[in-house]
């Protein structure tokens, strides 16, 4: 429309945008209706009108700013001083629109999302109906609840974790309450199991749409300087390089599928390490980290990234700190809700981040621990 109307005005002096109208114009008079014309010449007036230089300038300066207000646009004040001149009308179109009152913004905003393809007229958002889900230690625990989670809610789910058998039972679990699943055994931290596992979940339900980094290791507690080279690099490797090779391995399915959602568990000790935990908090800081450069680096291609930092969750991973009285008494006293966190409580904040519901939300990191770091 824009390049149309520049074109007229080789010709025209003036050129507005015009498409035909479908409501009904009412003629009043003292409150009646003093008649109803027909609609065969009557168009709505649409953006942008457009003027030769100078051919504006100087009907305003004809009209006077005292009789501005007599006027609804800018080409019936060049009518006003141009008898004889003619405004060229260009064809509009239905989702030119207009923005004139706070209704208008919302209709061009849900257009606009149409057109990008991101409206999903799905209740309340929190849908991952047709999604396909890779979780990573899916076999209890945060990582099980996840999965159930997304499975419960329609997405096809490849669980996997370092035993066949917990693999095995999960799958099960997940297909006799009605979902799809499939499963495979991996140590995630070996040499070319990103691309194994990637190709896998491809083969099975046609590609990822939403990558769930749950594995972690803490083979060590105590003061970080007893900690050894061989425990550094087995946090580092389960905690921090495997996430990374596996989002990248997926990546081009989720680009070719046309976005998709990285979640990655990170730990409130990513955030303030605690004692005892000195290796295994430093890998969850990076964690934070490398989801932000995610974030930053893939939003072009629709692929979001964001973190969860649970509290202390009665899972058997965190069963050293939560049946330790002394621990458990020092956790809740700090936590503003009295109890300990349920592996379930983690899987509904997860499901909003992979959702269409957070589909403006990347490079978040959600705490997740009952108020323990306020």
């Amino acid at each position: 429309m824009l390049f149309r109307s520049i074109d007229a005005l080789q010709q025209f002096e003036a050129v507005d945008v015009a498409i035909s109208t479908t409501d009904t114009v009412i003629v009043e008079r003292d409150g009646f209706i003093q008649s109803i014309p027909k609609r065969n010449h009557l168009l709505r007036g649409q953006t942008p009108q457009g003027f030769r230089y100078g051919t504006l300038l100087a009907a305003y300066q004809e009209v006077g700013e005292d009789r501005l207000g007599e006027f609804t646009d800018d080409c019936g004040i060049y009518l006003e001083c141009n008898p004889m001149g003619k405004v060229r009308i260009v064809e509009g179109s239905p989702e030119n629109i207009k923005v004139t009152d706070s209704v208008d913004l919302v209709l061009a905003d849900e257009l606009f999302r149409m057109r990008c393809g991101r409206w999903t007229p799905d209740a309340g958002g929190m849908d991952v109906r047709d999604k396909r889900a890779l979780v990573f230690g899916g076999t209890r625990g945060i990582g099980q609840a996840i999965a159930l989670s997304f499975a419960e809610q329609g997405a096809s789910i490849v669980v996997v974790s370092r035993k066949q058998e917990s693999v095995d039972a999960t799958v099960a679990l997940i297909t006799a309450q009605g979902g799809r699943a499939a499963g495979l055994s991996s140590h995630v931290a070996r040499a070319g199991e990103a691309a194994r596992i990637a190709t896998f979940a491809s083969e099975q339900f046609g590609g990822v749409d939403i990558l769930v980094n749950n594995a972690a290791a803490n083979p060590a507690y105590g003061p970080v300087e007893q900690s050894t080279g061989d425990i550094f690099d087995k946090i580092m490797g389960v905690n921090l390089k495997a996430p990374f090779e596996i989002a990248s391995a997926c990546l081009p399915s989720m680009i070719a599928r046309g976005g998709g959602a990285v979640l990655n568990i990170s730990s409130i000790g990513g955030v303030s390490p605690e004692p005892g935990l000195g290796i295994y908090s430093v890998s969850k800081a990076a964690i934070i980290s490398l989801t932000k450069v995610m974030a930053k680096e893939w939003g072009h291609h629709n692929v979001r990234a964001n973190a969860i930092c649970p509290g202390l969750i009665k899972t058997d991973f965190a069963s050293a700190l939560w049946s330790d009285p002394k621990i458990l008494a020092h956790t809740l006293r700090k936590q503003a809700i009295g109890r300990l966190g349920e592996p379930e409580d983690i899987a509904g904040l997860a499901l909003f981040l992979c959702s269409n519901a957070s589909a403006f939300c990347t490079g978040g990191v959600y705490m997740a621990d009952g108020g323990y770091t306020v």
